[in-house]
């Protein structure tokens, strides 16, 4: 079974990623140190990003691919992107199915990083209700599922997929998105970690080592195996990880429903 990361900004010159190719390169690099084997090239897609559709995050992945071939490095690129959840839904469908994680029917929708407007459950619905199947990108990482934990739980019920972000775990993002992150992991509401790397120092490749560092390494391989390929086979239901060999510990998250 080969190790994937679904969430990966590694794509030059299109995004907040690596500014050229040489970044590229050194990035890809470290996904390979680190045993990942599969990436899927997830640019952004939004309203202020124009420019970056289907087309160009295809065209780029086929160029970078060639790049990795000639520098004889070990690592595989599929198409993807992470999608804005408000953009997505204004996006129509041919043009959110071209969007997809490695041409599958699952779609990686951003989860909303701002604290406005308590909009997230409505937004996931319509595409839901369009027919769209989705992984949810980084919830850990967002002020609307904080302050509702359970919107999670939902979801995930409604056939959702979630994705948490490797470094969150071991507080990359803060005490509130650690905390968060293994909730969903204690809570079985995670199907796959992902680096969500934009770099190889701030937002580093690498999967399995934070979930060492973090107590559930037992859980590499249904977070970083197991589920990605289920996603990428385009599977309708996604394993859901064992509760971790550590006992389930569970996170506190009063402090969080209280904000």
């Amino acid at each position: 079974m080969t190790a994937a990361d679904l969430h990966c900004h590694i794509l030059p010159g299109l995004d907040d990623g690596p500014a050229d190719l040489h970044g590229s390169l050194v990035q890809a690099a470290q996904h390979v140190t680190s045993g990942v084997e599969l990436v899927v090239a997830t640019p952004h897609v939004r309203e202020d990003l124009p420019g970056i559709d289907a087309p160009r995050i295809a065209a780029a992945t086929q160029a970078l691919n060639e790049e990795l071939a000639a520098h004889d490095a070990h690592l595989r690129l599929v198409p993807g992107a992470e999608v804005d959840l408000r953009w997505a839904t204004r996006l129509d469908d041919a043009a959110l199915g071209a969007l997809t994680l490695g041409g599958s029917p699952w779609l990686l929708v951003e989860a909303p990083l701002s604290a406005g407007k308590q909009d997230a459950d409505v937004l996931f619905g319509m595409l839901r209700a369009r027919g769209h199947r989705i992984v949810i990108a980084h919830p850990e990482r967002s002020p609307q599922f904080h302050r509702h934990p359970e919107l999670l739980r939902t979801l995930v019920a409604g056939g959702a997929v979630a994705q948490v972000t490797a470094l969150a775990l071991t507080g990359g993002f803060g005490s509130t998105a650690r905390r968060y992150a293994g909730w969903m992991l204690d809570e079985q509401l995670a199907h796959v970690v992902a680096s969500d790397a934009h770099d190889t120092r701030a937002r580093p490749p690498g999967l399995v080592r934070p979930l060492e560092e973090a107590g559930y390494g037992d859980l590499a391989p249904w977070l970083t195996e197991h589920g990605p390929e289920a996603i990428l086979a385009g599977a309708a239901e996604v394993p859901v990880p064992p509760r971790p060999a550590r006992g389930g510990r569970k996170r506190g998250l009063g402090r969080l429903r209280r904000r």
